[in-house]
């Protein structure tokens, strides 16, 4: 064969083959692309919102962290063996959960006004139970709706205003109780401040009293000294100034107003005034219906119109018998005579 000779691969049909550059076996995965799976995704929103859960649930319970920033005013316990906080003030925090606040048994102020402390399902103030040093409690601008966890407390001030309250009906064992602020509630009746026997200071401002004999409730209470009413349908009542005060005479400031010694008298003199109070204004009003009367002579006195008008006028000295004189005048012509008394001092 003339020539050089190409060594290569044939086809079926002789013609050469170009050699091949791919390597030899299986080519490589390639990765897909595309959106994320769905189950990945699940698992993270899952997890989002357990995250999510868990910090609402966390939002408002109170913990030892942010308890510890309102403790304050060092002091002996109660027992006079440990020195600790004596104080908590933690007002604005939004905090509805103060449960943790049953660990601190030697604060005996406590400031949470303007949270969201509630009585929650059951009714009642939970975590306060185990304060048996707490005196002073304040849980102003809250949401609370009833009066109930404070049970057995040393409590003597207490501050419950601008809350949602229909009834005082958890005061009853605060037997220590010496102010209490209940304004700007919703409460209707006094019942449940009754048996406080040194209750000094009621604040009731703009609730829905509206009887007067609801001041029956408090009327025994031998302390009480300062009530405000101001601002309940109460005020609208008939006298209710001068019957508040009868009721309540030991009351010393009535509606941010003092009460006098000359109003306890009027109201005393109105209600229920002594016998002698009673015989001066029947006789002022005896005296004031004669006047009003046209003054005629009496008939009895007169014989008859066709006949003489007779008149005797005893005159003479003091003492010369001139009363006897008349008296047997009358009794034997008692026909025509009668008995008067003169105007003169020198006539009997």
């Amino acid at each position: 064969m003339a020539g050089g000779e190409k060594k290569g691969r044939a086809c079926s049909h002789g013609e050469p083959l170009p050699p091949s550059d791919e390597p030899q076996g299986f080519p490589e995965e390639q990765p897909q692309l595309g959106p994320p799976r769905r189950e990945e995704e699940q698992e993270e929103d899952g997890e989002e919102e357990e995250s999510e859960r868990s910090e609402d649930y966390l939002k408002g319970v109170l913990d030892e962290e942010t308890a510890a920033e309102g403790l304050h005013t060092f002091g002996y316990s109660a027992p006079g063996t440990e020195y600790v906080y004596l104080h908590l003030s933690l007002p604005g925090r939004e905090l509805s959960d103060i449960s943790i606040l049953s660990g601190y048994t030697h604060l005996q102020k406590m400031e949470l006004c303007c949270n969201k402390i509630n009585d929650n399902e059951i009714g009642e103030i939970r975590g306060l139970e185990r304060c048996h040093s707490l005196t002073q409690l304040g849980l102003s601008h809250n949401k609370l709706t009833a009066i109930r966890g404070l049970e057995d407390l040393p409590i003597t001030i207490l501050n419950l205003s601008f809350n949602q309250i229909e009834k005082v009906d958890g005061l009853k064992n605060l037997k220590k109780l010496h102010r209490v602020d209940l304004s700007y509630n919703k409460i209707n009746s006094l019942q449940g401040l009754e048996g406080h026997d040194v209750l000094e200071e009621i604040n009731l401002e703009e609730n829905q009293v509206a009887e007067l004999w609801e001041l029956e409730w408090i009327e025994d209470l031998p302390l009480l000294r300062v009530l405000n009413l101001l601002k309940n349908p109460i005020q609208e009542q008939r006298d209710y100034w001068l019957s508040a005060i009868f009721m309540l005479l030991q009351v010393t400031e009535l509606d941010l107003r003092k009460v006098s010694v000359e109003e306890k008298v009027a109201a005393v003199n109105k209600q229920n005034p002594p016998p002698e109070v009673v015989a001066a204004m029947d006789h002022r009003t005896q005296v004031l219906f004669n006047i009003s009367q046209p003054q005629t002579v009496l008939h009895s006195t007169l014989p008859g119109v066709d006949e003489p008008y007779p008149m005797l006028v005893l005159l003479g000295p003091l003492a010369a018998g001139k009363r006897e004189l008349a008296l047997k005048i009358c009794s034997e012509f008692k026909n025509f005579f009668r008995f008067g008394q003169g105007t003169r001092p020198d006539m009997g």
